[in-house]
């Protein structure tokens, strides 16, 4: 049996850490965010320097593996990390083996080991 998480659940909550990669499967959009001090499910918008809280609830996930989700999925992941490493130099942001991976038919999460 599949576990998943409890909806409303925060992602450092369901993570354990601070940051990592979400991708917004509606929309085909995938950002690396840090959600320490925002409550529900984050959303990053465009030239806003920082993700906002919309005030939806993280839906409940299910906890998954890099090698499963669909190739499109891990190659936004990557241009996310790579378009973050553009806009932070000097701050590697690599996915790397056997990342954290939760998954629902809205979002994907995905948090690279080592990241905080």
């Amino acid at each position: 049996m599949t576990r998943h998480t409890e909806p409303g659940l925060s992602l450092s909550e369901i993570t354990g850490q601070e940051s990592g990669i979400i991708i917004y499967r509606e929309s085909g959009e995938a950002a690396v965010l840090n959600w320490t001090s925002l409550q529900g499910l984050p959303r990053w918008l465009g030239p806003l320097p920082q993700p906002i809280s919309l005030g939806a609830d993280v839906p409940a996930l299910t906890p998954s593996r890099w090698r499963n989700l669909p190739v499109h999925l891990r190659e936004l992941a990557r241009l996310a990390c790579r378009h973050a490493e553009q806009e932070q130099p000097g701050n590697p942001h690599h996915i790397g083996p056997n990342p954290g991976v939760w998954v629902s038919e809205q979002i994907a999460v995905i948090v690279p080991r080592g990241w905080n």
